[in-house]
């Protein structure tokens, strides 16, 4: 009798209607191959097959955006101001808070080009990491001169919306997430963590619990769209109230805050790490998007939860980023199969495909099977773009496919 494995998956099975099954390569090793894709090329190209007009109506969507550069990078591309991209780089030196990157992302040359559009898309850049947020904050006002066509969101991205405790961290690090804080950085030397936890009593959860059941979407807006961090001459009371609640000033000053005046709400503010959950969806709803044109994910082993939270943005998508790290213990990718997050996203008509530190796309979607699964986990730093079928993109594309080893 045949085992389960040796069954063809439910991917595998469409892709033979369709005759994807052609376009499959054996894959060989994960190990370094895909974890800093060659996509400048592929980038270019997709900007010289874009017959869609750009407005305010276009968005890009980049969760866990780190100092803003692949964001910025959109801008320049599809926007109507090129040499933004080498302008906050420039910034990001001056502000002393230039890294390479993993990838050598932070540091990489912008050609000079033409405006491809006389619109600006509108690029949402989501970070959780204050120091991080700080820094873009600063870079907007001076290399963006505030503009709307660039939000930061100071926010984590999950399936659920909610607080939670967030690493706090030098700017650029890389490496931390809701899950992960590894002790060691990317070179092998020890660091510091620093987490800060606000322990409430279960009348305080309780309270926050009713207020967020009842709570609409636009109402958030305005409070993550300032600093999260309030004066300090703000009681700590106030302060550690004000970070769980994104409801009218007046309700998180009011009496509401009057007894939770806990030692452990009397918290450094520079250093508080407590940051609010968003769902991508949740994000779309409370800005009246109708669309994510392209979404980046980069969550450091939480882009399962983060894909699971954008229902809505899936069916609109035309590019999908995001990484694959089963390797970070504990993460939700460490309990999540490949497999299982290419079957969702081929419902929504995605096909995804490994990409290559070579230029190359490898294909993923009725490719990968149960045995490959077994093979290659846990799959170690990767990373994968997924485009809709049907889509001008999705033929342009299809001069990159081949083997990423």
């Amino acid at each position: 009798m045949s085992s389960l494995s040796a069954w063809p998956s439910l991917s595998e099975v469409s892709a033979l209607g369709r005759g994807d099954a052609l376009q499959c390569l054996p894959f060989r090793s994960l190990e370094m191959t895909t974890n800093c894709p060659e996509e400048d090329g592929w980038v270019a190209h997709l900007l010289a097959h874009d017959t869609r007009p750009v407005d305010a109506n276009t968005v890009f969507l980049d969760v866990g955006c780190n100092t803003g550069a692949d964001a910025v990078k959109y801008l320049d591309l599809w926007g109507r101001s090129p040499g933004i991209f080498q302008a906050w780089h420039e910034g990001l030196k001056e502000e002393g808070a230039i890294r390479a990157g993993s990838c050598q992302n932070n540091q990489s040359e912008w050609p000079q080009r033409v405006a491809s559009s006389s619109n600006n898309p509108t690029v949402i850049c989501v970070e959780p990491m204050s120091a991080n947020v700080e820094v873009m904050r600063a870079l907007h006002r001076r290399v963006l001169n505030s503009s709307n066509a660039f939000e930061i969101v100071h926010a984590a991205v999950s399936d659920h919306v909610g607080v939670a405790d967030f690493p706090s961290g030098q700017v650029g690090t890389e490496d931390f997430g809701l899950d992960v804080a590894s002790p060691v950085d990317p070179a092998g030397n020890s660091r510091q963590i620093e987490t800060v936890k606000v322990d409430v009593t279960s009348a305080y959860r309780h309270s926050f619990r009713k207020l967020v059941s009842r709570m609409r979407p636009q109402q958030c807006v305005g409070f993550e769209s300032a600093s999260v961090f309030v004066p300090a001459s703000v009681p700590a009371s106030v302060q550690c109230f004000c970070l769980c609640l994104c409801l009218s000033p007046s309700l998180c000053f009011g009496s509401l805050c009057s007894n939770y005046n806990r030692p452990s709400c009397r918290l450094a503010v520079r250093t508080l790490s407590v940051t609010f959950l968003r769902q991508v969806d949740a994000l779309m709803a409370s800005r009246g998007l109708s669309r994510v044109d392209v979404l980046s994910v980069d969550t450091e082993g939480h882009d399962p939860l983060v894909l699971a939270g954008a229902a809505k943005a899936l069916k609109t998508l035309r590019l999908l980023f995001f990484e694959v790290h089963q390797d970070l213990t504990g993460s939700p990718w460490s309990r999540t199969s490949l497999l299982s997050v290419a079957e969702g996203l081929d419902d929504y008509d995605l096909d995804c495909f490994w990409a290559g530190n070579n230029g190359k796309l490898q294909k993923i979607t009725g490719c990968w099977t149960m045995q490959d699964e077994s093979t290659h986990r846990p799959i170690p730093w990767a990373n994968i773009l997924c485009v809709r079928r049907g889509d001008e993109w999705h033929g342009a594309l299809q001069k990159y496919v081949g083997a990423i080893v």
